[in-house]
């Protein structure tokens, strides 16, 4: 089995997994933010496929918590938090205590709670400050996605490289395109980071499509071999019809959300 760094083929684990490697999908959404699934749906299909899982739900810790309770998954503690320019970051923990800690000293007061697409109120450069007190991995979630989630244009602002503080990006995600995940593969190299791939998925067929292989089999050691640049990514992006389901349920939810905070902006309006 020829491997590179980034491999963009359909991963076999059973293949991966004699090689010596674990394979993780660092970036999956459940019903506590905008996915389609329950916690114990998507361990289901983790364990069918044999992959470790980092719950990475949108400014929210309950997924992660409760994924944490089972012990046939390898489960890494992890958030994927928002700042108000509307940049993600993936934030990889070392233990669950830390990840608790984070979430209600630096992420939990300052959810913008009128918003229909959840972020906080803090800037990038607030965030990775933040990250600075932590033992943790921070990732740059898909820096070249569609529309306002695309990064790039930050380079050219006054954040500079600043958005680059960060120990990885991710250069391989589910929910983008071929180019563009090549564009991040491009960044990676060009800053010199290391690299995380994920399906970012909000059903449960997207889990796995798109995973991060290390020779570690406990969350320490998976993530130090991911900041010494010894893993590699394994994956490819999911298909149209399974990007439409995705994409309707990312809908569903939001616009669920949004309701109240519609109706409480009609009566301010009517007042």
């Amino acid at each position: 089995m020829n491997l590179k760094k980034v491999n963009f083929k359909k991963p076999n684990i059973n293949k991966l997994n004699e090689l010596g490697y674990t394979c993780v999908d660092m970036h999956v959404h459940s019903r506590y933010s905008d996915g389609f699934n329950r916690i114990f749906t998507i361990l289901k299909r983790c364990k069918k496929k044999n992959i470790g899982l980092a719950i990475t739900d949108h400014n929210e810790i309950k997924g992660s918590l409760e994924a944490s309770k089972q012990k046939d998954v390898l489960i890494i503690p992890a958030i994927e938090i928002t700042s108000k320019e509307r940049v993600d970051f993936l934030i990889y923990f070392y233990s669950f205590n830390d990840l608790k800690r984070f979430y209600e000293k630096d992420v939990k007061k300052h959810i913008m709670e009128k918003e229909i697409l959840s972020r906080t109120n803090k800037s990038i450069i607030e965030i990775l400050e933040d990250c600075r007190n932590y033992k943790c991995l921070v990732s740059l979630a898909h820096p070249f996605a569609y529309a306002y989630k695309n990064v790039s244009k930050f380079l050219k602002k006054k954040y500079n490289r600043k958005i680059l503080d960060v120990d990885a990006i991710e250069v391989l995600n589910g929910e983008v395109t071929r180019k563009r995940n090549l564009k991040a593969v491009e960044w990676s190299n060009k800053f010199n980071k290391a690299v995380t791939a994920g399906g970012d998925a909000h059903i449960r067929t997207e889990v796995g499509s798109a995973v991060t292989c290390c020779k570690a089999d406990n969350v320490n050691d998976f993530l130090e071999q991911i900041k010494k640049k010894k893993n590699i990514i394994v994956g490819k992006e999911t298909r149209l019809t399974k990007k439409f389901i995705s994409a309707i349920s990312k809908l569903r939810k939001r616009v669920k959300g949004a309701r109240p905070i519609i109706l409480e902006r009609i009566k301010d309006r009517l007042k």
